[in-house]
């Protein structure tokens, strides 16, 4: 989920709008799919929003689409000192955002509860950072993976396939990211050895079949993992928008570095917003339900704003809170901007 511009460097490409573009897609279905977890309206199956995110598996193919990339800028030969680095640009801001968000929680103030660590669950305080910390264990077990993460992944499917679970007291406590998600992440891990131009164009000549598969699984046969698919389809789908009309993912990846910030504060921003509606616009519940997606665009933009201000007047706060640019203890030559694939 969460890469940097020196891991780009390391591909032999340069920043990839088809990459920082299918970020910001898949983030605003996300925070499209959280509205329905608020006190707005919940929005009519037949509306555009219900049915965007039904076709589209929200928010598991999403989801999926970080995991993937997370694991795709993770390289099985990284430097040790560049793994503890990772981890602790992950865990910093995780913990921040989670800390601040404990404040505004109804129920039991703990460990376990604010951080979901120990707790056997990963709900922790700011719900949608849960998958910030399937991406730090997943981080973290680095030095068994990397040995070889086909063998890995070969597992993963296998305990994926085998009831989707561990079948470890120990791994159900820490707890772990389910098998499909690590295998999602070391997918990305394997496919990492093809420069991203390569796997454009794979995508590319993908679009076809994937839109096929998603199709016939979704309306004629209940075929497993097509969220895993509808991810593909994703991936490809703007690697065809760019090839196609490439101003659009320009203009799309331009606000990439603000996706680790939308991702930390919608929650907090929709949670806001169904307070707002239930004190004062109830009576307004038909058009509500028809205004997820400008609601969705209002948020992120909010947050391409915020950033915009604190990279211009707090630029050290960002490391803490947006997952971006260095901590004041690294050096310029140690330090790596990250851009979050979150």
């Amino acid at each position: 989920m969460l890469y940097s511009t020196r891991d780009m460097e390391n591909t032999g490409a340069k920043r990839n709008e088809w990459i920082e573009s299918v970020r910001v897609l898949a983030m605003l279905l996300i925070i499209m799919f959280h509205m329905r977890s608020s006190d707005l309206p919940v929005a009519d199956e037949h509306c555009i929003s219900s049915i965007i995110l039904s076709f589209m598996f929200q928010p598991a193919a999403s989801l999926f689409v970080f995991f993937f990339l997370a694991g795709y800028f993770t390289r099985k030969n990284m430097a040790v000192k560049k793994w503890m680095m990772r981890l602790v640009a992950l865990l910093v801001p995780y913990f921040i955002w989670n800390g601040l968000y404990s404040f505004g929680l109804n129920d039991e103030v703990t460990w376990g509860r604010v951080f979901g660590i120990g707790s056997g669950s990963f709900i922790c305080a700011d719900y949608p950072l849960w998958f910030v910390l399937a991406i730090i264990y997943m981080t973290a077990f680095w030095p068994i993976w990397r040995f070889s993460p086909e063998i890995a992944a070969v597992v993963c499917l296998v305990m994926s396939l085998y009831g989707n679970s561990w079948h470890c007291e120990l791994l159900t406590h820490l707890p772990m990211p389910i098998p499909t998600d690590f295998l999602v992440f070391l997918c990305g891990v394997c496919a990492g050895r093809f420069s991203l131009n390569v796997l454009q164009k794979v995508f590319v000549y993908l679009f076809v079949p994937l839109l096929f598969i998603v199709i016939i699984g979704k309306y004629y046969y209940s075929l497993p993992y097509l969220a895993i698919v509808a991810a593909a389809l994703f991936l490809s789908f703007m690697a065809c928008v760019s090839r196609v009309c490439p101003c659009v993912v320009s203009f799309a990846a331009k606000y990439s570095p603000a996706v680790f910030l939308s991702y930390a504060t919608h929650a907090g921003i929709i949670y806001l917003l169904g307070k707002l509606y239930q004190a004062y616009f109830t009576q307004y519940a038909i058009l509500v339900r028809e205004m997820y997606i400008p609601f969705t665009f209002l948020i992120f933009m909010f947050n391409v704003f915020a950033l915009r201000l604190m990279y211009r007047h707090i630029p050290w706060i960002l490391p803490f809170i947006a997952h971006s640019g260095k901590f004041f203890w690294q050096s310029k030559q140690n330090a790596t901007r990250v851009v979050d694939s979150v």
